[in-house]
């Protein structure tokens, strides 16, 4: 009987732990099946405007986990439209290591890991530019807890598509892990007022985003991201203009971008910073700022105007940025970037576009939104860069070179959004520059460029101007006179140049010198002569399309050929200026009221490699008023005959002039003072042409002989039988030197006791 007992006793045991074991299962399925009932009722009463469905849910006390299958939900922010919804499918829904203690006593539901497994998430595009739509749904959110807490949440085999009938249009597939994620809910509603988590990773490829607003397509074959490490790297990056905007709104002329990138790799990049709520709105420290590193970026500015594709066109081997405060920039709108380097760069220039943006004044290029309300570069960098001209399948190179330019300041300023701008320094070493003149008319070739703006200098070594069509063919072109110009200066200097004033259509320096200058000048006088009104000095240098604010102006061992095709003739006449040296000082064309009155140039040089010539300019700076006064001597004058016999038919037997001492005034209306001369042997025939051939006329160079030119003019002779004046009126339609060269002829013709005679 007692070992009955003792039997029973041991028996006891193992059907207690049983029997706890059924009750524990059982009440696991009663508390499971409890679970599963209230996770299905908070589904389906998280929002009024959430609507949620699903096949299955099953939780598992013990384990402390859920799983929800074949979830759908739906996103209908506005009732009256149930058309317009976001929605999201879920192959299954797992949640594991849920914390029920914290759900009971603290009204926080924690989870360590939560996924959502193939996700299908179908966004509606006409909610996506609806702003308030998002915060429609979050508002009337109603949520049993307080505060959600997730140690890792993931979106597995995710798909976002746009959903755009006929066809919807995948625009990412990858996955997204978050760790650390809290949403702490407030409000009396349940709405969520913060949103926090510790890191991202995420990898997602096939992206292809339209900003509708913008006309421009996102692109990228793939994209990984991690904010532990700091990283985002972008592979295959393409931005493209949607060309199939509606041209009834005149759209086929605007501009557009398109940009590609091989890859994009951003290091230093605190994403959570970047994030509403992150940000503490502070500044990073320059050691802590991003950096990116681009590699083969294009970018293409085009232009499609009645059927023709115009574009510019940039690429870049490397583009690298240093020291960028993404967190600034976005929160604030201010970007500010420590370093920017471009090395290996190919710009190509469209001539039909350049010339448009030319014409258009900056007006199309102020169309481009500017994103920052300041921009701020440290220093920004061109190496080996290269720009180009191209037409159809032609091109040509128009320089090459170094740039650096430091401390750029871009402000937005106004309602009308215009930008200021600000440079401290740049700097430049430029090379082979071969640049079309706006007129079409002229190519101007530089050898080598150099400026440098601490240093306040600019250096030109080499600057040729030359025409694009010979010197018979220019005036052709243009139906009418005008000067060919061929120029060719060895070298330019600009000392204590004011930078900063450039950017605001100013050049203030302290001297600008030319050396080595050699300028070659055509005119066709068989062709017909515009008469229009032609500027006076002060004339000229206000057309200059810039402020021209210059102490002294230097050109030294200049040459000026001037060769002139006659009305009636068969052979040019040439005439020489050489060793020609010039000082002006200063050089103002709007200037101030306590700038000098005056400017003084001073000339001196020879003529035909013979006599020399002295010449000072003193004129006002405000009035076309000049007071000139030179002397020319020791002149050869048989030196002159090439333009005397073609241009005057006159030919100079012998003839030396040892002085010729001049002053007058020059006006905008005529010239008057006088001339004084002496020479000696000179002898003038009167030529005339039969059938092509020059031959004296006897009976007028008697008459210039004996009655109307002396032999001999010297000191000899009375002042006043070597004097004449100055007394000759502007022709308006005339060039300046045409009308300085003819108040000196008629002093000379005035010198003569029967120089009316002479042909004016």
């Amino acid at each position: 009987m007692k070992k009955n007992i003792k039997w029973n006793k041991w028996l006891i045991l193992p059907l207690s732990i049983i029997l706890i074991g059924l009750i524990i299962m059982a009440g696991n399925s009663i508390l499971s099946s409890v679970i599963e009932k209230k996770m299905g009722q908070a589904l389906n009463h998280l929002s009024p405007k959430i609507h949620a469905d699903y096949a299955s849910i099953h939780a598992n006390l013990f384990k402390s986990s859920a799983f929800i299958n074949d979830l759908h939900i739906d996103f209908i922010p506005y009732s009256n439209t149930p058309q317009y919804r976001h929605s999201l499918h879920f192959n299954n829904l797992t949640l594991t290591g849920i914390n029920l203690f914290k759900v009971i006593f603290n009204s926080t539901l924690s989870i360590k890991n939560v996924s959502f497994n193939k996700a299908e998430i179908k966004l509606d595009p006409f909610l996506l530019d609806k702003k308030d739509s998002a915060q429609a749904i979050t508002d009337s959110l109603h949520l049993p807890f307080k505060n959600l807490a997730i140690a890792n949440l993931g979106l597995r085999d995710l798909n976002v598509w746009l959903h755009a009938p006929p066809a919807d249009r995948l625009l990412l597939r990858g996955n997204i892990a978050l760790q650390g994620a809290e949403i702490n809910l407030t409000n009396n509603s349940g709405a969520s007022s913060i949103v926090r988590f510790k890191s991202v990773e995420g990898l997602l490829s096939d992206i292809d985003y339209a900003m509708r607003h913008h006309h421009y397509t996102i692109r990228v074959k793939k994209l990984m991201l991690n904010s532990n490490k700091q990283q985002l790297l972008l592979d295959s990056l393409k931005i493209i203009s949607q060309k199939d905007i509606d041209s009834s709104q005149n759209n086929m002329s605007r501009m557009n971008i398109d940009v590609t990138a091989t890859t994009i790799k951003i290091t230093k990049l605190n994403i959570l910073q970047l994030l509403p709520g992150f940000s503490d709105g502070k500044s990073l420290d320059e050691k802590d700022r991003a950096a990116i590193l681009v590699s083969d970026l294009r970018v293409h500015l085009m232009q499609n105007n009645k059927g023709h594709l115009s574009h510019h066109s940039i690429y870049c081997k490397r583009l690298s940025c240093k020291g960028i405060d993404f967190a600034n920039a976005i929160l604030n709108h201010s970007l500010f970037v420590n370093t920017i380097n471009l090395e290996g760069c190919d710009i190509r220039l469209d001539p039909v576009l350049l010339d448009k943006i030319r014409r258009s004044k900056g007006k199309m290029l102020s169309k481009f939104s500017f994103p920052f309300k300041n921009l701020s570069i440290n220093m920004f960098k061109i190496r080996e860069g290269n720009i180009w001209l191209h037409s159809g399948k032609k091109e040509r190179l128009l320089l090459k070179g170094d740039l650096t330019v430091n401390k750029v300041v871009l402000n937005h300023k106004g309602s009308h959004g215009t930008i200021e701008s600000h440079l401290a320094a740049i700097g430049c070493n430029l090379s082979d520059i071969d640049y079309p003149l706006p007129d079409g008319l002229y190519m101007m070739h530089i050898n080598k460029l150099k400026a440098d703006s601490k240093a306040a200098m600019l250096r030109i070594n080499s600057l040729k101007i030359v025409p694009r069509y010979n010197k018979y063919q220019f005036g052709k072109r243009l139906g009418h006179q005008q000067d060919w110009i061929k120029t060719n200066i060895g070298d330019i200097e600009i000392s204590k140049l004011n930078y900063a004033n450039v950017l605001h259509k100013e050049l203030r320096a302290d001297k600008i010198t030319f050396n080595n200058c050699k300028i070659y000048v055509f005119r066709d006088r068989r062709l017909p002569r515009l008469l229009k009104q032609q500027p006076m000095p002060n004339d000229y240098l206000k057309k200059i399309p810039f402020n021209l604010r210059v102490n002294h102006l230097q050109m030294n061992n200049a040459s000026v050929i001037y060769e002139e095709f006659p009305k009636d003739g068969t052979q040019s006449g040439t005439l020489q200026l050489a060793n020609m040296n010039m000082s002006m000082s200063p050089v103002l064309n709007h200037p101030f009221k306590t700038d000098p009155v005056y400017s003084d140039t001073y000339i001196t040089g020879s003529i035909m490699n013979s006599g020399s010539i002295k010449a000072t300019i003193h004129g006002q700076l405000e009035k076309n008023i000049y007071y000139i006064k030179g002397s020319i001597e020791n002149l050869d004058l048989s030196r002159l005959n090439s333009s005397a016999e073609n241009l005057g038919k006159f030919h100079i037997k012998s003839g030396i002039l040892n002085s010729l001492n001049f002053h007058f005034t020059a006006t905008d209306k005529k010239s008057s003072g006088e001339i004084i001369g002496e020479y000696h042997n000179l002898i003038i025939e009167r030529l005339k042409v039969r059938n092509g051939l020059k031959k004296v006329a006897k009976v007028p160079t008697f008459f210039l002989k004996h009655l109307i030119i002396p032999k001999n003019k010297d000191k000899s002779m009375d002042a006043a039988r070597r004097t004449g004046k100055i007394d000759y009126n502007r022709d308006p339609t005339r060039m300046v030197t045409f009308y300085l060269l003819k108040s000196l002829l008629s002093g000379i013709r005035a010198s003569f006791d029967l120089g009316f005679l002479l042909p004016k």
